[in-house]
């Protein structure tokens, strides 16, 4: 993993990997930091909570985006004819 400055996203409280929170900077702002590569940082990265410091992101919805797609036309089912041919051996 490249050494990149990360914060948390828009909107997101994210603890450093000891617990401890986040540094804020004298305005309130996330200070950006290089944390050590772990399983923590990468799944943090992956799920959305931290960002690289130059970009601004919107937290990540918990809902996926509908996909713009022709709905779907219900089809017919047929009945299954294997029960069908049982019944008729079963009743002769």
């Amino acid at each position: 993993m490249r050494e990149t400055k990360l914060i948390p996203a828009e909107g997101r409280t994210v603890p450093l990997e000891d617990g401890t929170p986040w540094p804020l900077d004298d305005k309130g702002r996330p200070v950006p930091l290089v944390p050590a590569p772990s399983r923590y940082v990468r799944r943090r990265i992956k799920d959305g909570d931290l960002v690289p410091a130059g970009k601004a992101a919107a937290p990540a919805s918990s809902e996926p985006e509908p996909a713009e797609t022709a709905p779907v036309e219900p089809t017919e089912t047929t009945p299954k004819t294997g029960s069908a041919r049982r019944r008729e051996k079963t009743e002769s």
